[in-house]
């Protein structure tokens, strides 16, 4: 129990990786190249930030924040399930998607 998600994997250095996270609910999932990693059931019941989202980094810290490349950022206002992740792993966006939102 607790309020993380922490992965089981070592995500390689110089090799793309697909990595994605659903919460729904007090349950939490973190996959890593459509394979479920790990797991967590929260405590409480998670309040939905309403606030901006940050990717990598946060305004909050000096250092720190993720050394990479981030590509095809996408984001739902649901929880996928096992299978629609699966099927995103070797996709990619092609840029006309009906619910496409540049940023």
């Amino acid at each position: 129990a607790g309020e993380r998600l922490w992965s089981n994997t070592f995500i390689p250095l110089k090799r793309w990786t697909h990595i994605a996270a659903c919460a729904e609910g007090r349950n939490l999932k973190l996959f890593i190249n459509g394979l479920l990693d790990a797991e967590n059931t929260t405590i409480g019941v998670p309040i939905l930030n309403k606030g901006s989202m940050f990717v990598g980094s946060d305004p909050w810290r000096t250092t720190g924040g993720v050394s990479s490349y981030i590509d095809e950022l996408r984001y739902y206002s649901r929880a996928l399930t096992t299978d629609e992740i699966q099927s995103q792993v070797h996709s990619s966006l092609g840029g006309s998607e009906a619910s496409f939102v540049e940023l």
